[in-house]
């Protein structure tokens, strides 16, 4: 029994040797080089075939370019110095633009759907025609040039519910016609041959009406392709090939990037966008300076009748009392209540300032209106000062809130009743500030009237003198500082320039057309010599175990002959 376990060890051992010896051979690589050369046919079809399904590819898919152009945003140059004097400081933060432009905000209004659709409506994007000459060819995108135009004759095309699709194939030269039409996604709704061109298609969205246009030739024979469909669903497509970025970071040049299939309807886009931005933006601070600009001329109007009834009042009073020299008779007086005086006239500008802003506030027409006048100098006006900036600020959003949205949106209505409950607030603490300065000029008219008592010889009339010329001369000062607002309101309105100007025109750049002809076709040509290279590797594989396995098999036999 030993001896027959000795025996079955050594054919082991003898066939492990075997195995180990054709093992070492392996693959052999210059059989494998040979089985490449022999089947070398494989890898030129291959070749054929994929590289060529890459030049057809190429010439019938439409190519994408990208399209820049830069916009530099200046900011407003309308902030003057303040008049000198106390007036001037108390009116210094009149609101007639002069804040900086915030990129992101203006980035986020460029590139805003409603901005978009203006885009849509003015170019007519919402209809999308191409045409195709031979199933070899590239299909034509048309851009304000195709041969044939549909319009929407029993509606409106900008706020149909559903896109609808066209399908004219011209044959014979332009004599035979078959039009196909669908609407929604998988609906077929007209599919016929028609007599010829103009012609009217009966849908359940209305009547589209085919017409030729100048470009059109008859006698070329094409396959035309046209989609149309709302503005909002044209703005949302062409919202996914439009952006709009900081082209530096800490600059104001922002870079507007437009993709798209016919790079002249790329650049057209880019254009408009801008120009209509701007045309925006200008209209929205145009009505902004001719609210402040109606302001100032409703107050001067007021003012000028109280100084012509002041002047008068003053005249009179002085022929009534045969005062000759005023000046001369209130010397002393003036001299002892001029630190007094100056105080109460501080105290009263003050006050008038208030009710400025208080009537302004109570006024209907200027209900979503910035209040012109935002920092109120004096004693105890910083919260009110505060207020009136906070206010503007809710106001100056629901502006541009409204220069890009909706009118039902519903941030605009959240900003509307913050600015009620802030306009409410603001009035009830004017009230408060009001009443301080009425309490504040009685104790120095108390204090006047103290030197008044120690004065026994000046008489009565002087004092109702003085008192009218005060009067008049607050008058005169806000009326002189109103005027200087006004001419400044109407330079701005006459030099309104846009906010972003044009610094490198729409330009299409030809790096960067895609697909990449180069890239494809070399992959495509890697791909067709690795294809059949894996395959052959493959098939040779196999064969090649299979043989070792044959070999091996018949040497075990031998093996054990030999041994037995």
């Amino acid at each position: 029994m030993k001896q027959d376990n000795v025996k079955r060890d050594n054919e082991q051992a003898v066939i492990e040797n075997k195995t180990a010896e054709k093992g070492e051979t392996g693959l052999n690589l210059k059989e494998l080089v040979r089985c490449y050369l022999k089947h070398w046919w494989w890898f030129a079809i291959s070749v054929v075939v994929i590289v060529g399904a890459a030049f057809f590819y190429l010439k019938v898919t439409p190519t994408t370019s990208t399209t820049y152009s830069v916009v530099m945003f200046n900011q407003d140059e309308d902030d003057t110095p303040a008049s000198s004097g106390l007036l001037g400081s108390l009116m210094s933060s009149f609101s007639m633009g002069g804040t900086g432009v915030n990129l992101d905000d203006e980035i986020f209004r460029i590139q805003s759907h409603e901005a978009i659709k203006r885009v849509v409506k003015e170019l007519d994007l919402n209809k999308d025609y191409s045409a195709k000459t031979a199933f070899y060819k590239r299909p034509v995108i048309y851009f304000q040039n195709s041969p044939i135009d549909i319009e929407l004759t029993s509606g409106n095309l900008d706020t149909i519910s559903q896109g609808t699709e066209f399908e004219l194939d011209l044959k014979d030269h332009g004599k035979k016609f078959h039009l196909k039409v669908k609407q929604g996604t998988f609906k077929t709704v007209f599919n016929d041959d028609i007599p010829g061109l103009p012609y009217t298609v009966k849908t359940p969205l209305g009547n589209f009406t085919l017409s030729t246009t100048s470009f059109y030739k008859p006698e070329t024979n094409m396959a035309f392709k046209a989609y149309l469909c709302g503005l909002d669903d044209a703005a949302a497509v062409e919202f996914k090939n439009i952006d709009v970025y900081l082209k530096i970071k800490k600059s104001n040049a922002v870079e507007v990037k437009v993709d798209d299939t016919n790079s002249q309807r790329a650049r057209a886009v880019a254009n408009v966008l801008i120009e209509l931005y701007n045309q925006n933006s200008m209209s929205v601070r145009s009505a902004q300076s001719r609210a402040t600009l109606d302001f100032l001329n409703d107050r001067l109007l007021r003012l000028y009748s109280e100084l012509e009834k002041s002047g008068s009042g003053i005249a009179h009073y002085k022929e009534t009392n045969q005062l000759t020299d005023p000046s001369a008779e209130a010397s002393y007086i003036m001299k002892m209540k001029e630190t007094a005086g100056k105080a109460l006239v501080e105290q009263e500008t003050q006050l008038e300032v208030l009710k400025m802003v208080r009537d302004f506030l109570k006024s209907g027409e200027n209900k979503y209106s910035l209040v012109p006048i935002t920092s109120v100098m004096g004693a105890d006006t910083e919260g009110i000062n505060k207020s009136i900036t906070s206010y503007n600020e809710l106001v100056l959003e629901l502006l541009h809130l409204q220069s890009s949205a909706k009118g039902n949106n519903s941030t605009i209505k959240l900003l509307e009743n913050q600015i009620e409950a802030m306009r409410g607030n603001l009035l009830s603490s004017l009230d408060r500030s009001i009443s301080a300065a009425q309490i504040a000029i009685s104790r120095t008219n108390k204090e006047s009237s103290t030197v008044d008592n120690r004065i026994s010889n000046i008489p009565r009339m002087e004092q109702e003198l003085t008192n009218l010329m005060r009067d008049n001369e607050v008058k005169d000062r806000i009326y002189a500082y109103l005027l200087q607002k006004r001419e400044e309101a109407e330079m701005k309105v006459a030099r309104i320039m846009p906010t972003g100007v044009v610094i490198d025109q729409a330009w299409t750049d030809n790096e960067s057309i895609r697909p990449k002809k180069g890239m494809i076709l070399m992959s495509c040509g890697l791909l067709a010599l690795i294809l059949p290279a894996i395959i052959l590797f493959g098939c040779y594989r196999r064969q090649f175990e299979t043989t070792s396995g044959s070999a091996l098999r018949k040497e075990e036999d031998e093996i054990k002959s030999e041994t037995d």
